[in-house]
């Protein structure tokens, strides 16, 4: 991303991104940059959106007061705190007609958007829970074939899964062609989903989809975020619980070597680099920095499934 802001003033395009604010980069000083605060929503427009999902019951003045103070004019809190009281029955009907069923003095609201997010998460039944944590390992997008590969779930248990999740709005679809892919609503609800898989278990499940990966064939995928992306691997291996780690580690200093050297005759700026540390018996560090990403896109998921 930083290579490509450095290129615009050459030429006409115009880049829109977004981040959240903890986020840092250094383009403030550019010229051609503008930057536009997302401010919280205005008391008028909370309003609305609080209209538009609860409805205009009297009765729901108190919990809309409620809201309106809890999430600050967060459109995500909102919607995420609203979808939680659908869920645990404080609210029924239908969207834009929903009535309390619960005194508005004993509703609690969670304190920040990840706690709802862990809450709602936690109540799922345990196949949409097991399969949206195998989703989370994946990534912010996720491809259905490697999904199937690592979910170890019969296809109906499979496919109903994958429709709470949608459902829910966990998930959305996100293309058809070539293969089926879904992405995360939001990325703060892959981070939770990601948070919630206990150490040991995410370390199975990234051994697995470098396996899966392996045994599927990796297909180039031309996604903007790789662009001139500088991925940074760590892989801590410290006995014999970890061999299907360190096996999957072993494996990709090979192929990873093999396309750095393959594209390094056609890189535009500086020959890319491949460094491995004390090896897989200890810390292994690789680190690929590519001004061509493209021609290592087959490896990218071998790169970003090999961590800790």
């Amino acid at each position: 991303m930083d290579c490509l802001v450095e290129n615009l003033s050459a030429s006409r395009v115009l880049l829109l991104v977004d981040y959240r604010p903890e986020y840092q980069h250094g383009w403030g000083a550019k010229p051609y940059y503008t930057q536009l605060r997302l401010e919280s929503l205005a008391l008028q427009s909370t309003k609305e959106l609080l209209d538009s999902l609860l409805g205009d019951d009297s009765g729901l003045l108190g919990l809309k007061q409620l809201l309106t103070e809890r999430t600050e004019g967060n459109p995500f809190f909102l919607e995420e705190t609203v979808r939680t009281l659908i869920e645990t029955q404080v609210l029924v009907g239908d969207r834009g007609a929903y009535r309390l069923m619960k005194d508005v003095t004993r509703i609690q609201v969670a304190p920040t958007i990840q706690a709802v997010l862990a809450a709602r998460i936690d109540r799922l039944p345990v196949i949409p829970k097991q399969l949206l944590q195998c989703a989370a390992v994946v990534g912010r997008d996720v491809s259905f074939a490697l999904l199937e590969a690592i979910a170890e779930l019969p296809e109906a248990e499979l496919h109903s899964g994958l429709a709470q999740l949608q459902a829910s709005e966990f998930l959305h679809p996100a293309g058809l062609f070539p293969d089926p892919e879904y992405t995360f609503k939001h990325a703060l609800t892959h981070e939770v989903a990601y948070g919630s898989i206990l150490r040991p278990r995410r370390r199975h499940l990234h051994a697995r989809i470098a396996e899966a990966l392996e045994r599927l064939g990796i297909r180039a995928r031309a996604r903007g975020q790789d662009l001139h992306r500088h991925v940074t691997v760590e892989l801590e291996v410290t006995g014999s619980e970890h061999g299907a780690e360190a096996a999957a580690a072993d494996r990709l200093v090979e192929p990873v070597a093999a396309a750095e050297h393959r594209a390094g005759d056609r890189l535009s700026g500086p020959r890319g680099q491949v460094a491995v540390g004390k090896g897989t018996s200890d810390v292994m560090r690789l680190g690929l920095e590519l001004s061509d990403i493209s021609s290592t896109a087959p490896f990218r998921p071998f790169i970003d499934h090999v961590v800790y």
